[in-house]
C-alpha cells in the first residue's frame, strides 16, 4: 500500500496517467474501501490509459481507455501527453 500512498501524492487534477500491466484491475474489488480508495487513479478529471499484454485489461474499471498490447514502446501516444507512469 506505500506504493499507492506515494502514487496517490503524486497526481493532480486533469493528469494524464499510462498504467503498464494494468491487468483486469482486482484492487477495484477489494472489499475495503480504503484500499479501494488508495489503488484508484481516476478522479479529478484524470485520465487513465491501462496497458497490458493479457485482453482482460478490458474488464478493468479502474482505466478509461484498455490497450493490448506486447510491444510496450509501440503505444500510439503523443509526445508529452502522459503525467505519470504507474508500474507495479
Amino acid at each position: 500500500m506505500e506504493f499507492y500512498g506515494r502514487v496517490q501524492a503524486l497526481l493532480r487534477p486533469g493528469h494524464t496517467v499510462l498504467d503498464c500491466g494494468a491487468g483486469r484491475g482486482s484492487f477495484s474489488e477489494n472489499p475495503r474501501s480504503w484500499r479501494r480508495t488508495i489503488t484508484e487513479s481516476r478522479g479529478s478529471g484524470r485520465t487513465v490509459f491501462g496497458v497490458d499484454p493479457d485482453p482482460v485489461v478490458a474488464q478493468n474499471k479502474s482505466v478509461d481507455t484498455a490497450i493490448v498490447t506486447t510491444e510496450m514502446n509501440l503505444i500510439a501516444l503523443t509526445d508529452e501527453s502522459i503525467d505519470l507512469i504507474v508500474a507495479n
